[in-house]
């Protein structure tokens, strides 16, 4: 997770281990990467394995399912050195540049007496200067793009299988594993080196087009995370409307005060049920507001400029009035000199360019 971007200061904070032994690498060589399950002696059914669930109302599995499965720690590492160090090493290797395994485990610093270290810290740090290069060498070969993007959407496919329960679309409720015995972590690291290798291939290719959220699944440990940063409902957005780079920054970037959050514990998914009390809210100025005060309850009014209604309105209440009475629609302006608003009457069925005193465009904002 070292590649994405966070917040200043902020280190990386998920981490990501790797046990598998160094015979068990994966390896270019070693064969295909869509047949590598059967170089490591796997059934395709048992690619595509899942524990049949219970159906009463707590869930879980039927018990005794889980036996019939391979055990998780040995899940975990087939699938790790399939989808991200496999991928990983696949993709570049459609360019001539290579990548091993090693390129992408950071290095022990811890002094073990008793027993020899057996677990790898994951590291992407490498992965954008790989990009980089990927980037110079590339040609204008669309097999090489066909290619890369079948290995993605391969990885995306099976962890969508496994993850988000054969949904074809993002819903607030696909958070991460349902019945795969990978860690969150893992399963994170995965989407995150996927989502990325397929952006960078788009954009060295030049794709055009808006690209499609991808994948379906999303992180259940930065939806945690960020759900005890945010609103319910935001946390919910943040993860419909985000890819996995987004999701991360914002579970790393500064949030909500506690003060803040007490205030939506009704909130949930689908909607914000905060309230605020009259008289409690606090305006926040900028920090280069001028103001060392709350702003007065109605803003200064300089006057109606445009169209003459023959009245004189002392007020921004009293101006509009006139333009709703004329049937006209109320448009407000500031006015950075006098520190105050002129307002002008606009005819709803007709637009009109003439004279300097039509507003060269209307701004349309909610609170």
């Amino acid at each position: 997770m070292n590649h994405l971007v966070l917040p200043e200061g902020v280190k990386p904070w998920i981490m990501v281990a790797y046990e598998a032994e160094e015979q068990f690498h994966y390896e270019k060589d070693r064969g295909d990467f869509f047949e590598f399950p059967k170089t490591r002696g796997w059934r395709d059914d048992e690619v595509w394995a899942q524990p049949k669930q219970s159906e009463n109302l707590l869930g879980g599995i039927v018990e005794g399912e889980e036996d019939k499965t391979r055990p998780p720690a040995e899940i975990e590492t087939f699938f790790q050195t399939w989808l991200f160090f496999g991928l990983i090493i696949e993709v570049f290797a459609l360019s001539d540049i290579h990548v091993t395994t090693q390129d992408f485990l950071a290095p022990s610093t811890l002094r073990v007496v008793h027993k020899p270290q057996k677990a790898h810290l994951v590291t992407t740090a490498k992965l954008p200067s790989l990009i980089v290069q990927w980037r110079q060498k590339h040609s204008r070969d669309s097999n090489i793009l066909d290619k890369a993007m079948k290995l993605i959407d391969y990885v995306g496919k099976i962890v969508d299988y496994h993850c988000a329960n054969g949904k074809d679309h993002r819903s607030v409720h696909q958070y991460g594993k349902v019945l795969w015995p990978l860690k969150d972590e893992t399963t994170t690291s995965i989407i995150a080196v996927a989502a990325t290798l397929r952006k960078a291939a788009r954009q060295i290719y030049n794709v055009a087009g808006k690209e499609e959220r991808w994948p379906v699944t999303n992180s259940n440990i930065l939806y945690l995370r960020i759900q005890r940063k945010w609103c319910k409902s935001d946390a919910a957005k943040i993860m419909e409307d985000f890819d996995i780079d987004g999701q991360y920054y914002i579970a790393a970037a500064e949030s909500h005060s506690l003060e803040s959050l007490d205030s939506h514990y009704a909130c949930t998914d689908h909607s914000c049920e905060a309230k605020i009390n009259d008289g409690t809210y606090i305006i926040k100025h900028s920090d280069g507001c001028e103001a060392q005060d709350d702003y007065e309850p109605e803003p200064k009014f300089v006057g109606h400029l445009d169209p003459d209604y023959g009245k004189s309105p002392t007020s921004v209440r009293d101006a509009i009035k006139n333009i709703l009475d004329a049937g006209h629609l109320p448009v407000l302006r500031w006015d950075h000199e006098h520190r105050g608003l002129i307002t002008y009457g606009h005819d709803k069925y007709a637009y009109s360019e003439e004279g300097s005193k039509t507003p060269p465009y209307v701004a349309i904002s909610h609170v």
